[in-house]
This record gives structure tokens, sequence and C-alpha cells, in this order.
């Protein structure tokens, strides 16, 4: 199936330029084909985009990523400079990497999951050969919700993720990642979407250390921040925190689990602090 413009081209898009990005929305939902000359139209017209709302460019955004045949979708963005227009400041995706995003999927992702995973993915691998100074602006200039933009960050660092040294910093990560409101319960998930496009990452790793760890990183303190400043007499501040962080660390491992241990395991801790 083609997809052309109701009668002139050209008058169709200058009547509302979001139809643009609305073509490339049914082209990544249904692989719609599309002729050179409606392309031809689009690209001519291709600045009318910042006349758009940026909340209206990313609702199109949204579905675009989320859609069955982005390869083609972002090759049409390529071919048409409404990449460039859109991801300002970044290079275009090269073929190879359209087609790897495109296989980034899962019965169990939600268009939602899919358009912040997807995203994440294409902005780690574009901002490899380019500088990441750009990220944190583009993804503020997209309008994402609070929560989005912490997904997504975190999303991105997950992409990245380095080889920890210690059970206490992979539990720590796990902690960022909650914290960046990612559903940890996805991470297999992304972990077997991965593997289609790159094989070689830790992210098996990191999603069976979950799995194998996480009732022991979730487990709760039996000592709150209130019970160490009326028991050791600290004030609320920094030390607090580094204690409190300390006694989470070492109940981790196993190290106290009574009232009476973590509070003599506190003491200990306050007075290194000191030294």
């Amino acid at each position: 199936n083609h997809l052309r413009f109701v009668g002139d081209a050209h008058q169709r898009i200058k009547e509302d330029y979001l139809r643009q990005l609305r073509m490339i929305r049914f082209i990544s939902k249904f692989g719609f084909q599309v002729d050179s000359e409606t392309l031809s139209a689009v690209k001519t017209h291709i600045s009318g985009l910042r006349q758009i709302s940026r909340e209206r460019v990313t609702s199109e955004l949204r579905k675009i990523l989320a859609g069955s045949f982005l390869n083609e979708a972002l090759l049409k963005m390529n071919e048409t400079v409404m990449f460039q227009e859109i991801f300002s400041g970044f290079p275009n995706p090269t073929p190879e990497l359209c087609a790897k995003i495109s296989k980034l999927q899962s019965s169990q992702f939600n268009s939602q999951v899919l358009f912040e995973f997807r995203l994440a993915y294409l902005l780690t691998e574009l901002s490899i050969s380019a500088s990441r100074s750009p990220v944190k602006a583009f993804l503020k200039s997209l309008k994402l919700s609070s929560d989005e933009l912490k997904r997504v960050s975190g999303l991105m660092e997950f992409l990245e993720l380095p080889t920890f040294q210690s059970r206490d910093q992979t539990m720590e990560f796990l902690d960022h990642l909650e914290d960046c409101k990612i559903p940890l319960d996805y991470l297999e998930h992304f972990y077997l979407s991965l593997q289609q496009v790159s094989p070689k990452g830790h992210w098996k790793e990191l999603a069976d250390f979950e799995m194998r760890y996480s009732s022991i990183r979730k487990a709760r303190l039996p000592i709150t921040g209130d019970d160490l400043i009326k028991g050791l007499n600290i004030k609320p501040g920094r030390d607090l925190g580094a204690i409190l962080e300390g006694l989470k660390r070492a109940f981790r491992r196993g190290e106290w689990s009574s009232i009476e241990e973590g509070i003599s395991l506190a003491r200990a801790i306050s007075e290194s602090l000191k030294r």
C-alpha cells in the first residue's frame, strides 16, 4: 500500500505541518510505502515543523518509536531531513542502527515502555559518535514528564552497564534504577530484547542478579533514621545518611540482623566518621 496526501501534497502540508510527522507515524505503524513526489514535498516543507509545539511533535514521536515498522520510518526521516530537524545536534542513524532499534521489542512491552526503551537506545548509540552534551537538553526539549525523563536517563545508564566489582555496587545500581522508576521486573525482557542486537552486554548478569537477590535488596532495615537520632543522639544530615548507607550495605551482606547489632554497628560507623 502507498501513502499519499489527498490532493496537492504541498497545500496539505502547509495547512498543517504536523501531517508530515503523521505520515511517518503511519509508515511506522503499518509499513506503508511512500512515492518520491510525496517525500520531496515533505522535504521541501520540513522547516515548517518548527511552527509546531514541541508537545505535539513528541506526541507523534511516541507513536513512531513504538511502531512495528520503525526501521522504514527512520529511513524516511533521514531521507526527508526530518530526523535532523527533530533530533538537532545528533547525527542521522545509520541503516544498521535503524534496523537494530526495530528489533528491540517484546510481547511484554506496551507502547510506553517501547517508546522509552527505543529512545534510550537511539540516544545512547548516537551520543557515542557525537558529544554527550546534547542528550540532557534534547530530552528536556521533548517536554517529557519527570518520571519519563528519569526512566529514559536510567535506561541509558542501564544500556551502558559497567562491570561491577562487588555485590554492593550491583545492588546500589539496581537501587538507582528503581529510583529512576524503571520496573525491574522488566530487566529480563530488556536483556532478551537486547540479545537480538548487542549480545556482548552484561545485562543478563544484572537480570540474573536481581532475580536471585531481589528479596535481600528490597528488605527493609530494622532501624530507621529516627532510631539513630534518638538512640545515638545523631543530628539529621550527611553523617546520618552515611551511617544509614553503611548499615544498609552491612545488612545486605548478612553482617547484622537485630536492632541491638544495628545500633552497635551504627555507633562504630559514627565513631569512624569523626576520625
